[in-house]
């Protein structure tokens, strides 16, 4: 059955907003992460007894906001609501670039939670867990983190780190010596446009 003219035609700029994104040129989106624990799971070589290899297990929050003027209201009413769906909105492409896990989907997805106010300004707080490997050098444990897209170019999507530094307040393990995050871009082959490369790094103490 064929939907009414005036229904189709809403149905419609919804689908064609969410594929444009929030605006016609690229879209700043801001990215911070929190967090919560860092597991470390090492692996000794038996025959000469010494530690080959580690794992660094990273649970915590990736936050990113970003601004889309469709979702914008004027008028009264609260500052701010909660996005009960966001199926047919503009979301970045963000992945863990550097998992030793299964490839990393989009840390942002349709199932995703939000709030947005009422500029259009778009909060995610998204429950993130990260496996890195390193190999350990002088007693070294240092990791990073690199979060980017596969999908889009920085012709469509910019990120910048909400802060040079990780937010650590909620961080219940062992002593953080220094932690950073910093902007990059990086090239892929078959594509004219660079992409945002954001590489967050965590120095522990050693334990």
């Amino acid at each position: 059955m064929r939907s009414p003219p005036h229904l189709l035609l809403p149905s419609l700029m919804v689908t064609l907003l969410a594929l444009l994104g929030p605006s016609a040129g690229a879209v700043t989106v801001t990215v911070g992460l929190s967090i919560s624990d860092v597991h470390y799971d090492m692996k000794v070589n038996s025959d000469e007894r010494r530690q080959v290899t580690d794992t660094a297990l990273v649970t915590g929050w990736l936050r990113t906001e970003w601004t889309d003027a469709s979702l914008a209201r004027s008028g009264g009413g609260q500052t701010s609501r909660r996005l009960s769906s966001t199926a047919e909105m503009w979301l970045p492409d963000i992945r863990h670039l550097n998992t030793i896990e299964s490839a990393s989907p989009s840390l942002l997805t349709n199932s995703s939670d939000g709030i947005v106010d009422a500029s259009g300004k778009v909060h995610f707080e998204t429950p993130v867990r990260f496996a890195v490997r390193f190999i350990p050098k002088d007693f070294n444990r240092s990791f990073e983190i690199r979060l980017g897209s596969r999908l889009m170019t920085t012709a469509e999507m910019n990120l910048q780190p909400a802060d040079d530094t990780l937010d650590v307040s909620e961080y219940t393990g062992w002593y953080l010596t220094n932690t950073w995050m910093w902007k990059n871009e990086t090239t892929r082959a078959g594509f004219t446009e660079p992409f945002s490369l954001l590489v967050a790094g965590v120095f522990p103490t050693v334990i």
